[in-house]
């Protein structure tokens, strides 16, 4: 075997890997006409993967799948980096693929760098209200006069009001699957309302029977100073 037909064979393997791993082996034959837009979005990706870049810029690659896919394509696309060593500036606007995917994060706004680090600093040690927000779900409140960040899964909601550490009363329930998210109209804090989730199957609390209307209360487990 010659070296151009070793080189050519390594290629139609690593080809033929890749299309594999981001579901498009039986797309190979097809024409660009006949793919979706999100066919046509996983071949871009393939492409640049196999030519074994030194780096990778990804500006949105898996803003037109469907949840479904870009969930399964993320995690794919994390393996692959981390499989081929290859450093990727990857921009995104979607709060879960940053902190799924990097190794470190710079959060932009106006074309400025508001914070860079790991993507647990970024959600437990936010900076400022911005990065804040992009991590997750927050509620930007004062307790004794000073301003507080807190993520609506630090709360615990406790179905009397005489347990917690704040009064309320449920403004709105919406069921998400996995977890129930709640709105709380507070009477302690300034009356604000305060977002607040739990899972959905926890055992030590029914959240069927709380509705708009029913009083509450909520204990904070955990508060980051927003200085």
């Amino acid at each position: 075997m010659d070296l151009k037909s070793k080189k050519t064979g390594i290629f139609r393997k690593k080809t033929s890997d890749i299309a594999a791993t981001l579901d498009l082996s039986s797309l190979l034959d097809r024409y660009p006409n006949e793919l979706s837009g999100g066919q046509q979005q996983r071949v871009a990706l393939a492409r640049a993967f196999v030519l074994n870049p030194q780096i990778l810029l990804m500006d949105e690659p898996l803003s037109s799948l469907d949840a479904k896919l870009r969930e399964k394509v993320r995690e794919e696309l994390r393996s692959i980096q981390r499989e081929l060593k290859i450093t990727t500036v990857y921009v995104t606007h979607d709060q879960e693929e940053a902190l799924s995917l990097s190794d470190r994060i710079a959060v932009m706004n106006g074309g400025k760098i508001l914070q860079y680090g790991v993507p647990r600093d970024l959600y437990f040690k936010p900076h400022d209200n911005f990065t804040a927000d992009f991590a997750g779900r927050a509620n930007f409140i004062e307790l004794d006069g000073e301003p507080y960040i807190i993520r609506p899964e630090w709360f615990e909601l406790n179905k009397t009001t005489a347990r917690g550490d704040v009064e309320g009363i449920v403004k709105s329930a919406s069921f998400l699957g996995d977890r129930t998210r709640f709105v709380i109209q507070t009477k302690t804090i300034e009356g604000k309302a305060i977002q607040t989730s739990i899972t959905a199957d926890l055992k030590t609390l029914d959240t069927n029977s709380l509705e708009a209307g029913s009083p509450v209360s909520l204990n904070i487990n955990h508060k980051w100073y927003n200085s």
